[in-house]
Parts: structure tokens; C-alpha cells; sequence
């Protein structure tokens, strides 16, 4: 659960201003995630 934690303490980080999370994103940020 620790990857899906840190997703969410970036999306927090960014703040209001961040645009809506996409399919494409999570799949890109999880392929970062495990390198």
C-alpha cells in the first residue's frame, strides 16, 4: 500500500490547482513507481 500512500501525498501536494488524475497518469506514475 505504500505506493498507492505516496500517490496520494503527491496528488495532496499538489493542491487545487492540480488537474484531474487520468487513466494515463496512474499508469505512468505506477510504471515510475516500479522501476
Amino acid at each position: 500500500m505504500g505506493g498507492i500512500a505516496q500517490v496520494l501525498n503527491i496528488r495532496g501536494a499538489w493542491g487545487n490547482n492540480a488537474q484531474p488524475v487520468t487513466a494515463n497518469d496512474v499508469a505512468t506514475l505506477r510504471s515510475e513507481l516500479h522501476k
